[in-house]
């Protein structure tokens, strides 16, 4: 029956000879193309566990064949599933589907020649990033250098400093850190991601009542070594108590190169600001010590329980600019319960907040924004769009 298994996965009918001539759906992957000299490979994911490669070369031809498969990685935790997938009968329980890879993806392509494409010969690398969302609580990193020769980089399971994973619903945010270790200053690529998301909230009754679980997972934020999968720094549990299922917002107020300010949403209606360097101000040792010197506060608090138990499953968008001379911040975010997105029991909003500490840290984090601090809008503010609220 194992070799039946295989069979199936790999592409034919179980008795290994016969093509099935199918693949599995992609829901949530979004594919992501990426050039080799005068090749171009499409990457998506499945929810039959497989990140693809397609060369593209013949997909303008309309060929009924399609590209031409050049790999496909099935992350070791997914090969469970290939029992259900070959039976293919109807489940039972509240997930009614088999998820894969389900995760968005990220690409980091090191670009010495700075043509946009992935030339091996001049020492180039390339990397792709990915979760598995509903599929699972891992993440995965591959080196497509060769895309006819990929190898597994690095992944990061839910055990360890990372034990607070829930399902990887989060993309990887691509940023450059300047940050001390062992005493060494260093500046490298890294990855912001959420702490994902707790499928215990698919159940409305849960998900209303505003309280999480107490042993809740997801309730995290995340930066690791692009390159190694090294964890260089994690804020998780205390008075995050909901899961992160959103990217992470990321910004280099200061713009010198190296991100220092972080804002994201939970499932409880919360918003987080965290300043990476609060103690950058000074020229003591501890400059760039992110691990000890970081600081995440509750930026608002617009949720609660029955209609009020309002979520946000996406990451703020965020613009800073000028506005009458004076430096303005201004985030915008919806909530929404994309586990029942057609649910009509919660009042929803549309959020635009000001952040009055733009570039500044205050000592003591500010009192969270509440509803009684916003202004009810039902149009467009217009040119005074900064209200006394």
């Amino acid at each position: 029956y194992k070799n039946q298994l295989l069979n199936y996965i790999k592409g034919y009918q179980a008795d290994g000879t016969t093509p099935r001539n199918a693949m599995g759906d992609i829901l949530h992957s979004k594919p992501t193309v990426i050039s080799y000299g005068s090749r171009q490979v499409l990457f998506f994911g499945t929810n039959e566990g497989y990140l693809h490669a397609i060369d593209a070369a013949d997909f303008g031809a309309l060929s009924s064949e399609g590209g031409s498969e050049l790999f496909a990685y099935m992350p070791s935790p997914l090969l469970s599933n290939i029992d259900g997938l070959l039976k293919n009968t109807e489940l039972t329980g509240p997930v009614k589907r088999i998820y894969g890879v389900d995760g968005a993806m990220s690409a980091w392509i090191i670009d010495g020649n700075k043509n946009g494409k992935v030339d091996a010969s001049e020492g180039e690398k390339a990397y792709l990033f990915f979760g598995l969302r509903r599929g699972g609580s891992e993440y995965y990193a591959l080196d497509i250098t060769d895309p006819v020769n990929p190898s597994l980089a690095w992944k990061i399971t839910n055990q360890g400093a990372f034990s607070q994973l829930g399902e990887t619903w989060s993309k990887p945010t691509m940023a450059k850190l300047r940050y001390l270790k062992s005493g060494t200053l260093r500046f490298e690529h890294v990855l912001v991601f959420g702490g994902g998301y707790d499928n215990r909230l698919d159940d409305a009754t849960l998900a209303s009542s505003g309280t999480p679980p107490a042993d809740i997972k997801g309730n995290g934020v995340y930066i690791v070594n692009a390159r190694t999968g090294d964890l260089i720094w994690s804020y998780s549990g205390r008075d995050l108590k909901h899961s992160v299922p959103s990217n992470i917002q990321v910004l280099d107020v200061d713009r010198d190169g190296s991100i220092d300010r972080l804002y994201f949403g939970d499932t409880g209606g919360n918003i987080w600001r965290a300043d990476l360097n609060i103690d950058d101000v000074d020229d003591d040792a501890s400059k760039h010590d992110v691990t000890n010197d970081a600081r995440v506060s509750k930026f608002a608090s617009l949720g609660g329980s029955g209609v009020n138990a309002r979520k946000f499953f996406y990451e703020p968008d965020v613009a800073i600019f000028k506005h009458q001379g004076k430096g303005t911040s201004v985030m915008s975010i919806g909530s929404g319960y994309r586990a029942h997105p057609l649910d009509a029991s919660i009042n929803d909003r549309f959020y635009v907040l000001h952040d009055e500490n733009v570039f500044a840290i205050p000592t003591t984090p500010p009192t969270p924004l509440t509803e009684a601090d916003l202004a009810n809008s039902s149009a467009l503010a217009g040119n005074s769009f900064l209200p006394t609220y």
